[in-house]
């Protein structure tokens, strides 16, 4: 199911700070929903069959988070990997250009998804085999929902331009993370 939301100003916003920012410099914009959304199924009905994504409920805080695409990726292996990604992590957005509202509350802006292997070189069974042993992403959307407000949020870079971000948010759509089964 198509959802309608209006991005416009989000993408008002990216569009004034991609010209301020340098090559390679992060840029964001957070905007508050005039409405309550699900991040899980937004996330679910609209990833591609290429994207990264995530998401995370917790039903009794009436939290979730959810996010697609890929705006950065730190990647690690060996000893070094939690210190090399939190360091990768905060060079990326240290700098960045952003646009969002003062207070936003945790989970709201942008956010990293990460992955970490209990070995220094990761997984030797070949399920783990498409995974490096420290992985973090930042999604290019990311939808928050908390304290009974929803947030959504857009990465991009200069280099990448506006028009992928413009395509994914015309393109959102909410669907259910699992078939439900008939009752016969």
């Amino acid at each position: 199911m198509s959802v309608a939301l209006d991005a416009g100003p989000l993408l008002t916003e990216l569009e004034g700070a991609l010209p301020r920012a340098g090559e390679g410099q992060l840029v964001s914009a957070t905007l508050e929903l005039d409405t309550e959304v699900d991040p899980i199924a937004l996330a679910s009905g609209s990833r591609l069959a290429t994207d990264r994504w995530f998401c995370w409920e917790q039903p009794d805080r009436g939290f979730a988070l959810a996010g697609i695409g890929t705006a950065a990726e730190v990647v690690s292996r060996g000893v070094d990997r939690f210190r090399d990604l939190a360091e990768g992590c905060s060079r990326v957005t240290r700098e960045r250009v952003a646009a969002e509202p003062d207070g936003l509350p945790a989970g709201a802006g942008p956010v990293w998804a990460t992955g970490l292997a209990f070995a220094p070189e990761g997984g030797d069974q070949p399920i783990w085999s498409s995974l490096p042993p420290a992985l973090a992403v930042l999604p290019e959307i990311a939808i928050a929902r908390t304290e009974g407000r929803s947030f959504l949020t857009a990465c991009a870079r200069p280099e990448a331009g506006i028009d992928g971000i413009r395509g994914r948010l015309a393109s959102l759509r909410s669907a259910a993370l699992t078939r439900r089964e008939k009752k016969k």
